[in-house]
């Protein structure tokens, strides 16, 4: 009874731990409130508020605000750029006033120029008064190019962080999958051993068979905990990561605060100055969107090893949001099978049609130029396609397993599915409406990675 004793004790253990709630998604606070917009030439404040969407990805609130913050870097640039300009005119119009004044005091070279002296005395009053004005813009316009320049840099800080924080929290949404099929995994096997009959006069066979179940069990749960470990680390570098943020948020946001005001003196300091308008600039050329965060590969941990796929083609559906889009490019990364040296005959993706395994003509495109893949020995990755990948939109990589040998390599991954039919031709791997006959859902084939650029 020993066995059995060790058994109830370490499921009793066992559960208690990987019950435990699954840490939620990450739902970053608001970073600030109301912030000033900065829009067009005028640059006129309106509020708004620039926040962490709490939708089901945190990647995609955190990439909103980097791409937020890098809108009013491009705006405050702007702005830095009109107030240089406005700044030059005022020096180049002040140097000017100084030669008229140089000028005005040069004396007269006889008393016949008694009445020219007196002209150029009262010119000189109206040279100094627009001296001290053209100082008194340069001054204001100085005063708001620091302004600018601060927010610049501290929207530019923020844009970083939120950039970092998009990345951090897609790691830990990655990590909390991987957490949750472990811990999947572990309780299937531990619903299969349950309940426990032996009785005193099973077999020793019986008892050896469960001890080697027990350490099975085992092995289960203690990829439950490191999966474990890696959510409750990748959480951390989260909280880090959205604490960094808030603070950059709120010092652009302050840093914005002083603006209106240097506007407005800058505005009133230079009204009456007559001179040339500076030349508008054209509008900044909007930043580059960071490239997309690629998925980590599939864990060989959690992988599965069975047979067997005779000429079958396989279909793997990949829904919106799951391959990173807008996209201009793809590879795969294709799993080497534990047992056997598989080969595939043609590998390619499409957008699907409909509901089912079919794809749209005139979006299939075929890996490595269709040629044949493998057999594949080790992890092996697929030349990269060239390849539009658009945003909302679903899309199916199909392949066919060659019969001899033909097994395959099966993941749990939640929200794909994948469709089969076996003895079937090559052709089909491209073809727009094929017949498949079974469907498997929540799950992957043999594709360990993806990526897209």
């Amino acid at each position: 009874m020993f066995h059995l004793a060790l058994l109830f004790a370490w499921k009793a253990a066992a559960r208690d731990s990987c019950h435990t709630k699954a840490l939620s998604m990450v739902q970053t606070k608001k970073a600030v409130s109301k912030m000033h917009m900065l829009e067009g030439e005028g640059l006129p404040h309106n509020t708004g508020d620039l926040a962490v969407v709490a939708t089901q990805s945190s990647e995609a609130g955190a990439h909103k605000l980097y791409v937020q913050h890098a809108s009013r870097s491009a705006q405050f640039q702007r702005a830095n750029e009109k107030a240089t300009q406005v700044l030059q005119a005022m020096k180049d119009k002040e140097n000017n006033l100084v030669a008229q004044r140089h000028a005005a005091t040069t004396p007269a070279p006889n008393l016949t120029a008694n009445h020219e002296n007196r002209s150029a005395h009262f010119s000189q009053k109206v040279t100094d008064a627009n001296a001290t004005q053209c100082r008194e813009c340069g001054n204001a316009e100085e005063a708001l190019i620091t302004a600018t320049h601060a927010a610049l840099t501290a929207h530019t800080t923020a844009q970083a962080a939120a950039a970092f924080l998009s990345e951090a929290a897609m790691k830990y949404a990655m990590a909390t999958q991987g957490f949750n099929a472990a811990k999947d995994e572990y309780y299937r096997v531990l619903n299969q051993m349950s309940p426990i009959t032996l009785t005193h006069t099973a077999a020793e066979s019986a008892f050896d068979s469960l001890a080697i179940a027990v350490q099975d069990l085992k092995q289960k749960a203690l990829i439950a905990q490191q999966h474990k470990a890696w959510e409750t680390a990748n959480k951390t570098v989260v909280d880090t990561a959205r604490s960094q943020y808030d603070a950059a948020a709120a010092r652009a946001t302050a840093a914005e605060r002083p603006i209106p005001a240097k506007e407005a003196t800058a505005a009133a300091a230079c009204a009456s100055i007559n001179m040339a308008q500076p030349t508008p600039m054209p509008p900044p050329t909007p930043p580059p969107t960071p490239p997309p965060t690629q998925a980590p590969a599939l864990s060989d941990s959690l992988a599965r090893h069975p047979c067997c796929l005779p000429n079958s083609v396989v279909r793997v559906l990949y829904p919106a949001g799951t391959l990173h889009a807008p996209a201009s490019s793809i590879k795969l990364l294709i799993a080497k099978q534990r047992s056997y040296g598989v080969v595939y005959k043609g590998i390619a993706i499409g957008e699907q049609d409909g509901v089912g395994g079919n794809m749209k003509p005139g979006t299939i495109a075929s890996f490595n130029n269709g040629a044949n893949v493998g057999p594949v020995s080790r992890d092996t990755w697929t030349q990269e396609l060239s390849y539009n990948i658009e945003v909302g939109k679903n899309y199916l990589i199909s392949f066919m397993v060659v019969v001899g040998p033909d097994g395959w390599v099966e993941w749990d991954d939640q929200g794909k599915k994948v469709f089969i039919k076996d003895w079937d031709g090559a052709s089909n791997v491209i073809a727009p409406v094929w017949s498949w006959k079974r469907t498997v859902s929540d799950k992957m084939y043999n594709i360990k990675a993806v990526q897209v650029h």
